[in-house]
């Protein structure tokens, strides 16, 4: 009995957290955004890094564009190379072209679980609508490359 109460509660705090959030947070991934960083020396607290992208639609299309990441958290280390890749989520439904390019802010742990995303998470773009939720962080050389990282900015290429 204890266990079904519990199991309610559980279900109603739920209903009540995504009833709180935006709108655009409960909407789905509309793509994948896949950078490659460039060559660089890690500095401690904070750095920039340029970067290429590739934004794939979940139909397949693709955008590109340029980046720098301009916050890090804690870094050392030499990066040769490196690849983020992000899960594009937003209740925009628009197929305009650039709709990626802004500035992109992380947002904290507590803010990022209340609008149902996980820790890392990066909020920007055309009108504030795009969240870039981290898939995976791999580096083929060197270490360092998205742990922590707090700020980029998209530019779309021409």
């Amino acid at each position: 009995m204890l266990f079904h109460i519990r199991l309610f509660a559980l279900a109603g705090a739920s209903f009540l957290l995504f009833a709180a959030a935006p709108a655009w947070a409960v909407n789905a991934q509309v793509g994948i955004l896949k950078c490659d960083t460039s060559t660089g020396i890690g500095e401690i607290i904070e750095r920039k890094q340029t970067m290429t992208c590739v934004f794939t639609r979940n139909d397949g299309t693709t955008e590109n564009y340029t980046g720098s990441i301009h916050e890090f958290g804690i870094e050392l280390g030499e990066v040769e190379e490196g690849h983020l890749i992000w899960a594009v989520v937003s209740g925009s439904t628009a197929k305009d072209n650039g709709l990626l390019t802004g500035k992109y802010d992380g947002v904290d742990a507590e803010a990022a679980a209340g609008l149902g995303l996980g820790a890392d998470v990066l909020l920007g773009g055309t009108e504030k609508a795009f969240a870039l939720q981290p898939l995976a962080v791999e580096g083929e050389t060197g270490i360092n490359i998205a742990a922590g990282v707090e700020q980029i900015e998209l530019t779309a290429a021409s």
